[in-house]
């Protein structure tokens, strides 16, 4: 039996057995308040806890960032189990050691004395500071002793990225993306842009089988790809069928396109009014008409005369005569703005309207000296004469001639001595007849006077 002393100190009493082992236990009168971190704290540190396992709904990116914002200290735990592995759940008696390490007589007087404070010591730093870069290269035990390491749960290790295959996973979640449906009427409207002008006609059946869902799109993509450049030099206006693929398709449908076409006879882009002016005028239905002369007073010269030609086609119609007394209407009427008065002029010139005679020769006097030089150069293109700017002589020549056809106000014109003056005549001659009698514009005077016969003649055959 080993001999027992009893020690006193600070109030408490301590009872020290020299044992073989040199143990030294005491047993305080009251115990310190336990703290929560060191308790349960064995010589081997904690292992750290397992990486958290991203969702796998989750994106990468939100992953990553809630993982960058962790202190990310270098902790080199002494077990050699791996970090993602969690440590084992034993009670505190199996994790101390069975056989006790020897206590010195250092340590005899801490454990002694509780109130006095612990220093660290070499080997304690040497446990708990995580060897480094230095240590390995120096192999040297720093002289000044580390503080103790903060024993706390490990952080895990910087995870740069962080990537899940879903593939890999075969998550019932994923479905397989269904094939891209295939529009037949975008399908159709794709070839028809492609086409090229004779290539339009082998799409008519499918074009009547469609017309109905073809038909917004026609007009929504309207004129889309041309085939005439408008802007450029040419001595006569093309069909529809020849301009664009959609005007050519819209002039294929016939009645059921003419609510849409009248649409785009209003559009706001000057184009798509003058591909549709030429798709109306193919279509040729009277009750476009109205709308087709409306863009006779259009701001685009090109839309005027595509326009002038629409309604030169439609003479058959009986809205014709309602345009031209709306037109001569205009042009006599003070009140109106000017641009519009001068464009009426234009038209009722260009058309051969003959009861506009009287009208032209009055505006000759009007205040307004633009109108006055429109209406001259009206007269100067109704009748293919020039008789100045006054409007007395005008009169006289109306008094005369006023009563006869206009055809025969053309075939006159072939005889005057200004160039010009017969190479509009025959120009307007040609228009109505279509024949030309083999009639050059650069022939000379004798060869149009020749000519004069040959129209009277085609003109006498055509009244009987």
């Amino acid at each position: 039996m080993a001999a027992e002393k009893k020690r006193s100190v600070s109030g408490s009493t301590y009872v020290v057995r020299n044992a073989p082992s040199d143990i030294v236990r005491s047993r305080p009168s009251s115990a310190p308040p336990a703290d929560p971190r060191v308790e349960g704290r064995t010589s081997e540190p904690a292992l750290p806890p397992p990486p958290r396992m991203p969702k796998l709904g989750a994106p990468v990116e939100e992953v990553v960032e809630r993982i960058e914002r962790f202190d990310f200290a270098p902790v080199t735990p002494r077990s050699t189990r791996p970090p993602s592995v969690p440590p084992r759940s034993t009670p505190a008696a199996e994790r101390a050691p069975s056989v006790p390490p020897r206590a010195t007589s250092e340590e005899t007087r801490r454990v002694a004395s509780p109130s006095t404070p612990r220093a660290p010591s070499d080997q304690a730093a040497r446990v708990s500071r995580p060897p480094s870069d230095e240590t390995f290269r120096t192999s040297k035990v720093p002289s000044e002793p580390a503080p103790r390491a903060r024993v706390s749960t490990p952080i895990p290790p910087r995870v740069d990225r962080v990537r899940t295959d879903l593939d890999a996973l075969h998550s019932p979640s994923l479905a397989p993306e269904a094939p891209p449906t295939v529009d037949p009427i975008a399908t159709l409207l794709l070839e028809l842009c492609r086409s090229s002008p004779g290539d339009v006609e082998r799409l008519r059946p499918r074009l009547e089988r469609e017309a109905a869902r073809l038909l917004p799109e026609l007009v929504r993509h309207f004129p889309g790809p041309v085939w005439f450049d408008r802007k450029m030099p040419y001595r006569r206006l093309p069909r529809a069928s020849e301009s664009s693929p959609l005007g050519a398709a819209l002039a294929m449908l016939g009645d059921v396109a003419a609510p849409h076409v009248e649409e785009l006879l209003v559009h706001a882009s000057p184009d798509v009014r003058f591909h549709a002016t030429l798709v109306a005028t193919e279509l040729g239905r009277p009750e476009l008409l109205a709308a087709v002369a409306q863009l006779l007073l259009d701001a685009d010269p090109g839309v005027r005369r595509a326009a002038l030609g629409g309604v030169d086609a439609l003479r058959a119609s009986p809205t014709y005569p309602h345009i031209l007394e709306g037109l001569r209407r205009t042009a006599s009427t003070t009140t109106v703005q000017q641009v519009w008065r001068v464009r009426s002029i234009e038209a009722l010139g260009d058309l051969g309207d003959a009861l506009a005679l009287d009208v032209l020769v009055e505006l000759l006097g009007d205040d307004d000296r633009t109108i006055a030089r429109a209406a001259h150069d009206g007269l100067r293109r109704l009748t293919c004469h020039d008789l100045g700017s006054m409007r007395i002589t005008w009169r006289r020549w109306a008094k005369s001639q006023g009563r006869r056809h206009r055809f025969d106000w053309l075939v006159d014109a072939l005889a005057d001595r200004r160039p010009e003056l017969r190479r509009m005549a025959l120009q307007e001659l040609r228009r109505v007849s279509g024949h030309d009698f083999g009639l050059t514009e650069d022939a000379p005077r004798t060869s149009f006077v020749d000519a004069q016969a040959k129209f009277l003649r085609w003109w006498q055959s055509r009244s009987t």
